[in-house]
């Protein structure tokens, strides 16, 4: 269903790193938060293809890293709670409890985000077209997925909308599909409703959670597994 990680929030990630270099921040600590962006991504995108097994070893990084010296004043927190999340994924034993972990730690980046002078910011890609069928129509999950990650590790509300509107969109055609894939795609289109009507990191992080533990299901049902993201985006 998805693409690798969003290059809209590589690019803002880079963004966000060169500010933090020119007011005064370490090259050393703008790597850092490079490195655990990395390894959330690495998680998020493994939780979204089903593949919980690939989860264990970014969430085991995420979980050992310790705070370096001369992060930006009120890191260490967010990076406790970082770790503390992380080990939620790595003791994870399905999936819903690991994507539950990955979206708060989704959370805890725009938590430390926010609190900088600046913050990530976001273009917005031009959505897929709508066309018929399945492939289509999960392309367009996919936009929507990647913004509402945005949304979250940003902060940034226009992706957030953006994402939470493409989602709350026509459901898929049941004739396009399996029963059980229909289902997973309106369970989809009424997260994307409810996403709307979401404020807080930690609401949507519970939102965004179901979110990836449903796509999750429907990669394992359709037994798409690894892969499946990068195929589509070739398409």
């Amino acid at each position: 269903m998805f693409s690798r990680s969003s290059s809209a929030a590589a690019g803002a990630l880079l963004a966000l790193i060169v500010a933090l270099t020119a007011c005064g921040q370490s090259e050393t600590a703008a790597e850092h938060m490079q490195e655990h962006f990395a390894r959330v991504e690495a998680v998020r995108d493994a939780i979204i293809e089903g593949d919980l097994e690939a989860t264990k070893e970014p969430a085991s990084w995420l979980a050992g890293h310790e705070a370096m010296e001369g992060v930006p004043d009120g890191w260490e927190q967010h990076v406790t709670q970082m770790q503390r999340t992380a080990q939620m994924v790595v003791d994870a034993e399905d999936i819903e409890t690991a994507a539950s972990a990955t979206a708060a730690m989704g959370g805890i980046c725009g938590g430390c985000h926010q609190g900088l002078d600046e913050g990530a910011q976001f273009t917005i890609v031009v959505v897929p077209s709508e066309e018929s069928g399945v492939v289509a129509h999960m392309l367009r999950h996919e936009w929507a997925a990647d913004r509402l990650w945005e949304g979250l590790i940003g902060p940034s509300e226009e992706s957030w909308t953006a994402g939470s509107e493409a989602l709350g969109e026509a459901a898929l055609d049941p004739e396009d599909a399996p029963d059980e894939v229909g289902v997973l795609a309106q369970r989809v289109h009424e997260l994307g409703t409810e996403a709307t009507e979401t404020l807080g990191f930690n609401d949507r992080a519970a939102v965004y959670g179901q979110l990836i533990t449903t796509c999750a299901q429907c990669h394992i049902l359709m037994e798409a597994g690894p892969g499946t993201r990068s195929e589509l985006a070739g398409r």
